[in-house]
């Protein structure tokens, strides 16, 4: 997700497909599909920031 959001950044369309609402949350769009129709889409304005999530994880230096 980091990397999809650096290539955004960069301003390249990144399109992801998921079923996983807490995934989605790190676009700043999600579009809703449900029986090949659109039935909601709308823009995210509190985007997480995959980076910074994968700072925060913690480090298990047995590995």
């Amino acid at each position: 997700m980091a990397l999809f959001q650096e290539l955004n950044k960069q301003g390249r369309t990144i399109v992801f497909v998921t079923h996983e609402p807490d995934i989605a949350a790190f676009s700043s769009r999600t579009v809703t599909l449900k029986d090949g129709r659109v039935i909601k889409d709308s823009k995210n304005t509190n985007v997480r920031s995959a980076k910074e999530m994968l700072a925060s994880l913690p480090v298990n230096e047995d590995y």
